[in-house]
């Protein structure tokens, strides 16, 4: 894949593009934002979901100011998501590890509340099935798995015909002053 930006970020600066979308990815660490506004890109930076991250917004420093990005969660959007969140904080909180492992704060970033809702899908799927069968096939669990109807932290979760998640919400957030700001809420 491709790993070195700087011809594409320099004829986007030179071409005065109105809208910059960065080839970041949350594994790269945040190293490839700064260089985009060095580069002489002023343009508003509109970045996906793995943005939603306080750890990598601190490490990536002045240059994620302003970006704005789409999340599947809110923390205050229902009373599970501000459950959930208190929950989780708290299980960070016991333990200095935990904090550093999860960036040096107890911010939760939808990474966690999507691998939360992905986990009880698949126990709700499981659940499902009556246990006359000795032995699970992938296929009894992709067919429970069509049948869910999960009131997850992130939102209602189904599936259609081809397996896709059926989602219509979605959050817009921007990078305020190194914190994860809420605008605007999108979706159904």
């Amino acid at each position: 894949g491709e790993t070195e930006f700087d011809e594409i970020l320099q004829k986007n600066s030179e071409n005065q593009s109105r809208l910059h979308l960065p080839a970041l990815l949350h594994s790269y660490g945040g190293g490839s934002a700064a260089p985009d506004r060095e580069s002489g890109i002023t343009a508003p930076v509109l970045a996906a979901d793995t943005w939603e991250n306080l750890s990598m917004v601190k490490a990536i420093g002045e240059a994620a100011e302003g970006v704005v990005f789409s999340s599947p969660f809110e923390v205050s959007a229902t009373t599970q998501a501000e459950n959930f969140v208190r929950g989780f904080q708290s299980y960070l909180r016991q333990n200095a590890e935990r904090i550093a492992l999860n960036g040096g704060t107890d911010e939760v970033a939808a990474v966690s509340a999507l691998g939360y809702d992905a986990y009880m899908t698949m126990v709700t799927a499981l659940e499902s099935l009556d246990g006359t069968k000795d032995v699970l096939t992938s296929v009894d669990l992709r067919n429970a798995l069509y049948e869910v109807d999960y009131e997850g932290v992130t939102g209602d979760i189904s599936f259609d015909d081809n397996g896709d998640a059926i989602r219509d919400t979605a959050y817009l957030k921007q990078i305020q002053e190194r914190k994860i700001r809420v605008p605007e809420k999108t979706g159904g």
